[in-house]
């Protein structure tokens, strides 16, 4: 997922960078393109209940059983319908304003939000969901953000010290802190209220659309020559290479619907907390994509290299690909935890055995008592 993910986003970057001065309110057209990629996951819930349709002789056999989950099904969606609605509804608004802003302010130097959005994400699943975060897997959140901070270094020096700056900056925080409640509450509506993943996406892909229209809408009407530049983010005629552009652009698409797809899927399954683990491996990844394409100086490489390899480690360590032997982080481990319960059943196996052996002998002495007695 995160090649996946770090691929889908170079091939965006690449095609807003070459048609930037060819394809007017190229912020637009872009975050509409985000926005459809989440309408293209959800359309797999309709193949998804293709696949699992089950016969007729399915259907006679499992009456009975369907019946009664239906039973538990419906009693968790009939319960707070509102409080649904109003998160169906939050989560899309809170996508929409993360997505449209930051393309709005992509011309401004920021502060690298996963830093914020890793310790946010932590704090957000704590209240709503209850996570329960092991030492292990704080380790690797405090690693990442050491890995983070030295990364994001030579952005920082390079902020102006302005009112604008400030301003963008002070947005991006509010924003991390949005983000970060949107991929909880994914897993908070999918969960509780039994809404499927892929349904859940595609909602907020259709209600994402719409907000985001709107958004741009306002926008253009205050800030631009009225709606009608909204029209100039499809009109392609200075594109010189159109076949390039298509191409690259359909591929992105598909790519990206994907990508959201198996981002709803991690977070269903799984956690948010590890969704924004394994967002820290495509960081990297990206990050060497881009030095590939526009070369640095040589003190950002070191300092970004650095913090690059310590994210790594970082998810690795959280992922419990590698296990730390010290501090003791190996204890709440997957595998530490299957040993420990191999030993415990060893144990209860050799005291049911010893109890057997006692009964058995207590039995021959009884047996022997009665001969005794007679």
């Amino acid at each position: 997922m995160p090649i996946l993910s770090a691929i889908s986003n170079f091939l965006l970057d690449i095609i807003e960078d070459n048609n930037i001065d060819k394809v007017k309110n190229l912020e637009f057209l872009s975050s509409l393109f985000v926005a459809l990629t989440l309408i293209e996951g959800g359309l797999s819930y309709f193949i998804f209940l293709y696949v699992i349709k089950p016969d007729d002789t399915t259907k006679t056999n499992n009456k009975k059983s369907n019946a009664s989950l239906e039973l538990i099904y419906n009693d968790g969606l009939k319960t707070n319908n509102k409080k649904k609605f109003g998160i169906l509804l939050l989560m899309p608004t809170i996508f929409a304003i993360s997505i449209s802003f930051n393309h709005i302010f992509h011309n401004y130097i920021t502060i690298n939000n996963r830093l914020f959005i890793v310790v946010f994400i932590n704090i957000i699943s704590k209240f709503i969901l209850k996570t329960k975060i092991f030492f292990h897997q704080l380790f690797s959140i405090m690693l990442s953000l050491i890995g983070l901070t030295i990364a994001s270094i030579p952005k920082l020096l390079d902020i102006p010290i302005n009112i604008e700056h400030l301003f963008v900056n002070l947005y991006e925080i509010f924003d991390c802190i949005a983000y970060s409640l949107f991929l909880v509450l994914i897993k908070y509506l999918t969960v509780n209220y039994y809404i499927s993943p892929y349904l859940c996406l595609l909602y907020i892909g259709i209600f994402t659309t719409i907000i985001l229209i709107i958004i741009f809408m306002i926008y253009s009407a205050i800030f631009q020559n009225g709606l009608s530049s909204l029209k100039d983010a499809f009109d392609y005629s200075k594109v010189e290479d159109k076949s390039s552009f298509y191409t690259f652009s359909i591929i992105a698409f598909i790519l990206f619907g994907s990508v959201q797809v198996l981002t709803f899927l991690i977070i269903f399954y799984f956690s948010p907390i590890l969704y924004m683990v394994s967002e820290m491996i495509k960081s990297s990844l990206l990050w060497i994509l881009f030095l590939i394409k526009d070369p640095d100086t040589y003190v950002n490489i070191i300092l970004s290299s650095i913090g690059n390899i310590i994210l790594l480690f970082s998810a690795l360590v959280y992922n419990e690909i590698i296990i730390c032997n010290f501090w003791e982080l190996n204890i709440n481990t997957k595998k530490s935890m299957e040993e420990r319960e191999k030993e415990e059943n060893k144990l209860l196996g050799n005291i049911q055995n010893n109890d057997s052996i006692d009964d058995g002998a207590d039995s021959a002495r009884n047996e022997v008592d009665e001969d005794d007695d007679f």
